[in-house]
């Protein structure tokens, strides 16, 4: 019986050793609402600082942009390599996807015994590029980590994400195109037309500036495959090129 006991509690120790614990803790997406400035709003367990993005309701928004993040998690066997925060918008009820999953990958760090950082800062990720006038949406963000022996370590609300409600005023310019305004891609390029002078500014999906200068009446840029924002005199639009 005791050797059975002995063998038994080796097997419970390499067992502990083998298969390690991640988790998260003072977890932000950063925010700016309304060119207010950005605002630290937290997702996981509550830090005790900033707001709760989880059933926040921003109320009716003239700009909604994402600025940089600031996460923090742990894993007992120290083999975290990197990681991302996710966002997506959804219809009012839920019901209907307005724009698809985007995956940001943050700056990864140690911070020293088994912790570490993940940081993005001085971003412009435009929330309302695209959408609706006078419309309600939900936004949707979660996050994950992932390492060589332990796997992806996921911080998504039991798969639920942490959800947030916004409503785009009446006034915000966020139509895809307007009377005055046409933008459109076409053989890995990005076109927009327009009348008049117009101060054009290129940005990534990540919020980097490509471009920025002062044309007349059109502007065509040749891009790589993906996801782009395109301000036009400030009216943001957000364009897929193939």
């Amino acid at each position: 019986m005791k050797k059975i006991t002995f063998i038994l509690t080796c097997v419970l120790l390499v067992s502990s050793f083998t298969y390690g614990a991640t988790g998260w803790f003072n977890d932000y997406v950063l925010i700016d609402k309304n060119s207010g400035g950005e605002q630290y709003y937290w997702i996981g367990g509550n830090p005790n600082y900033g707001t709760e993005l989880n059933n926040n309701d921003f109320g009716v928004v003239v700009s909604l942009v994402i600025t940089g993040c600031d996460m923090k998690y742990w894993s007992d066997t120290q083999d975290r390599t990197g990681g991302a925060f996710y966002y997506k918008i959804m219809s009012s009820d839920n019901s209907t996807q307005v724009v698809a999953p985007v995956e940001i990958i943050w700056s990864h760090a140690s911070i020293g015994g088994n912790d570490y950082q993940g940081t993005l800062s001085a971003q412009t990720i435009d929330l309302l590029a695209g959408l609706t006038k006078n419309t309600t949406y939900k936004l949707h963000v979660w996050a994950k980590n992932w390492g060589t022996g332990q796997g992806d370590s996921w911080l998504s609300n039991g798969g639920a994400n942490y959800v947030a409600t916004f409503t785009t005023d009446n006034t915000t310019g966020v139509n895809q195109t307007s009377n005055a305004i046409k933008v459109y891609s076409e053989k890995n390029t990005l076109n927009a037309r327009f009348s008049g002078q117009a101060h054009i500014e290129l940005y990534s999906i990540t919020g980097q500036q490509l471009k920025s200068v002062v044309v007349n009446d059109e502007f065509s840029e040749i891009v790589r495959p993906g996801v782009y924002l395109l301000r036009i005199n400030g009216e943001s639009h957000k364009v897929l090129v193939k």
